[in-house]
């Protein structure tokens, strides 16, 4: 799976971050249930420099018809020391840290199905 953050590319106003895309894995735990784990990296937005690598483990249970979701959430970030020096993300010793502002433990996470909509012009 591929997710998109908001801040991606710097789509919010005024960031000081942007970030790639996230790269997303995920496990079946269950017959309504999975596990992922999602990988990307972090800019310092004014001068495009890579300062690190943000990791999310999620994990969540589907509704009866997998038309919603409700789990949790945990969010980390490994900082690189300099602009050319930058830990392995994929290294078991790394040092992964909460990311500022969220929560040092799970969060909730929750959300709803998207319904194709046809092609043509929109209708209410």
């Amino acid at each position: 799976m591929i997710d998109t953050p908001g801040l991606m590319f710097g789509g919010v106003p005024n960031a000081t971050v942007t970030f790639t895309p996230a790269y997303r894995v995920w496990q079946r735990t269950g017959w309504k249930s999975i596990a992922t784990t999602s990988l990307f990296m972090d800019f310092d937005r004014p001068s495009g420099v890579l300062t690190g690598f943000r990791r999310s483990r999620s994990s969540v249970e589907f509704s009866y018809g997998f038309n919603s979701y409700n789990g949790t959430e945990f969010m980390e970030h490994l900082i690189c020391p300099s602009a050319v020096t930058c830990p392995n993300p994929l290294d078991p010793g790394a040092a992964w840290e909460p990311v500022t502002g969220m929560p040092a433990s799970e969060a909730h996470a929750s959300g709803a199905r998207l319904e194709p909509v046809n092609s043509g012009p929109l209708k209410p």
